[in-house]
């Protein structure tokens, strides 16, 4: 008998990673030889960015983005475009960043880990100053 292990694939589909890693660990006359299999990866999540909002031309501050699925290799990206991150735990990652080199505009913030799975995102806003007033940037369009 054969010792290869053999991978039903669905109809017209390739076997998915997972399925091929059960297919490894399995003896075909005893069944699995490890019945369990690694977690699925979970997406980050951002449940907060604080603050959410900055007036352009202020000095830098410190931006903090709090939820859960971190890891010591995650980046919080800009619009897509990573930024230095400093992971403080599974759940809070931070950043500085420096409106004085901004201009007004919202932009989408979200958390990128090292798998490639990327968090949902959350909006932050660098404000204009107009005299005393401030003025929102443009709605992004959906």
């Amino acid at each position: 008998m054969s010792k290869e292990k053999k991978v039903e694939a669905r109809e017209g589909e390739a076997p998915t990673e997972r399925e091929l890693l059960y297919a490894q660990h399995a003896d075909p006359n005893k069944g699995p030889a490890n019945p369990e299999l690694p977690p699925e990866p979970v997406p980050p999540v951002i449940e907060a960015v604080t603050p959410d909002e900055v007036l352009v031309g202020s000095p830098d501050v410190d931006l903090h983005v709090t939820g859960t699925g971190f890891v010591a290799e995650s980046r919080i990206a800009f619009d897509g475009a990573n930024v230095g991150t400093t992971f403080v735990s599974e759940t809070e990652l931070t950043t500085s960043i420096s409106p004085a080199l901004a201009a007004p505009a919202l932009v989408e913030v979200t958390v990128v880990n090292p798998d490639g799975l990327i968090s949902g995102a959350s909006e932050f806003e660098f404000l204009a100053p107009v005299g005393d007033a401030v003025r929102k940037a443009p709605q992004r369009r959906k």
